[in-house]
């Protein structure tokens, strides 16, 4: 095999320039998929820890019969235990933080602007700093010496025509089917990634509405964040142990996030394999027709050596070879100028992405790509320039001998 390489790579020297410019179609071609790949993974990297960190967590842990159960009797299945929950769960290696939270619903009023709003409210029981939305959402934002204040959603406070510093009256039904209300002060205005979420976001104080809800030592979910993502798997089967002897349930942030995470990474999915056949057909029909013009310059050439002995195997040998030297170099250089492009465009700060739909902020993209699928896209370069030189070298093969050498 090492002969007709060298037979190949002298040939692809014969005809350096033709070579080139197949090499840079194929390098060019590997690099722009390269640079996609880099891009989808970014976001959908982006996507999976603005979700988990915004409020999903890794894992959440019900009371069995939670998820199924209405938004008027969720509060009958709460996790009424949450001490020895809390307890069992600092045994567990790899937990960054666990927050309570209980969820519930209501109107809320400011002067004569009433609305409804969805609340949360949340304590971590292990002091982290955690980032923006993420944060305030964990409940960190509201100390003890200020229990009854809130955070609510910028488009709810355009809503309520509210500030902060302002007070407002908070009503919400109660589990044995009274209504109760509460006077709180606006502490903070924030700003969710979805606009619809941001019309009804409201964060509270953990103690002061299970005071207010009369719930103590109650909770809806608890929720996990773990030192990393890719810990969850490790993790799972400690918490299905601790879950199963106190009647509780959990889900992942996959099972949770549904189609805001599965609906964007089937369409980059579908993108990317788009512009993968339109590229791979662009290699082939490249590689076809610089082989076809080879093939067509050295006809005699190659009736001269089939009339030497050279049988029609070995003569597609050798343009087989060529074919797989144009894959070799251009996937080569490809990913040298993939990873080149990748660090000037992240060097010069990303690119600015508008808000997707539905969305109230954009963000700047950049581009990772990963080493793994880099020799994969290698691979498949490889494969497809090689395959795309079948075409010439079968042609090349069956020459007869008497009309290669007539050839003029």
């Amino acid at each position: 095999m090492l002969f007709y390489i060298k037979l190949g790579y002298r040939n692809l020297l014969n005809n350096y320039r033709r070579s080139l410019k197949t090499i840079l179609s194929i390098a060019i071609g590997l690099s722009a998929c390269l640079l996609a790949q880099g891009f989808m993974s970014y976001t959908l990297l982006g996507l999976r820890e603005s979700l988990i960190n915004g409020g999903i967590g890794h894992i959440q842990i019900y009371q069995k019969g939670y998820l199924k159960a209405s938004n008027d009797d969720n509060l009958r299945h709460l996790i009424s235990d949450s001490k020895t929950v809390f307890r069992e769960l600092s045994n567990v290696p790899g937990i960054k933080l666990f927050a309570p939270r209980i969820n519930f619903q209501g109107m809320i009023s400011s002067g004569d602007k009433s609305t409804i709003f969805m609340g949360t409210a949340g304590l971590p029981s292990r002091e982290k700093k955690l980032n923006s939305l993420a944060s305030l959402k964990q409940g960190t934002f509201l100390e003890d010496k200020k229990p009854f204040g809130i955070v609510i959603g910028s488009g709810l406070a355009r809503k309520l025509h509210a500030g902060v510093g302002d007070t407002v009256t908070l009503m919400s039904t109660l589990k044995g089917g009274g209504v109760n209300a509460i006077d709180v002060e606006v502490i903070g205005i924030v700003e969710a990634q979805i606009k619809a979420y941001d019309d009804v976001l409201l964060l509270a104080n953990l103690k002061t509405i299970q005071t207010f809800m009369d719930l103590p030592n109650s909770v809806s979910s608890i929720i996990l964040l773990l030192n990393q993502t890719e810990n969850l798997g490790k993790i799972e089967p400690s918490i299905q142990k601790i879950c199963n002897p106190l009647g509780l349930e959990y889900r992942t942030w996959n099972q949770l996030a549904g189609v805001q995470y599965t609906q964007p990474k089937m369409f980059y999915d579908l993108i990317y394999l788009l512009i993968m056949i339109i590229i791979v057909l662009v290699v082939v029909l490249s590689i076809i027709n610089t082989l076809n013009l080879t093939m067509q310059e050295r006809v005699k050439e190659i009736g001269t050596i089939r009339s030497l002995g050279t049988t029609r195997l070995q003569v597609g040998k050798i343009f087989i070879s060529e074919s797989f030297l144009i894959g070799l170099l251009g996937g080569f250089f490809g990913i040298i100028l993939g990873y080149a492009l990748a660090g000037i465009f992240n060097a010069l700060g990303g690119i600015p992405i508008p808000p997707p739909p539905g969305h109230a902020k954009g963000y700047t993209a950049f581009f990772k790509p990963g080493f793994i699928p880099a020799l994969w896209l290698w691979m498949l370069f490889l494969m497809t320039a090689t395959v795309g030189g079948f075409y010439p070298a079968f042609r090349a093969a069956r020459l007869q001998i008497v009309e290669a050498l007539r050839w003029i």
